[in-house]
């Protein structure tokens, strides 16, 4: 079957480190998630496509929403010229 091989088989270094993050520490806390990643990318592990592609979707969605509201507009402008008409025909 195919797919996206998983992180522990394109790079078990990092899986492996971020096991060793996730044990309790000699007082006995274990580390947050934020405190493992924040750990990983201090040590350079940092996914390849971080940030730009995330803010090029948010952008993408402003646009698009902002493009939807502009056709809402244009209908219901459209909509209230065409029943003005309508009335004007009946008057």
């Amino acid at each position: 079957m195919g797919g996206r091989k998983s992180l522990a088989e394109t790079r078990p270094e990092v899986v492996e480190l971020a096991h060793k993050l996730r044990k309790p520490t000699r007082s006995g806390k274990q580390r947050s998630l934020h405190e493992i990643s924040a750990e990983l990318a201090a040590r350079g592990f940092v996914a390849e496509k971080t940030g730009q592609d995330h803010w090029h979707k948010i952008k993408k969605a402003r646009q698009r929403l902002v493009l939807c509201r502009l056709m809402v507009d244009i209908m219901r402008t459209v909509h209230d010229l065409l029943d003005g008409s309508r009335k004007a025909r009946l008057i």
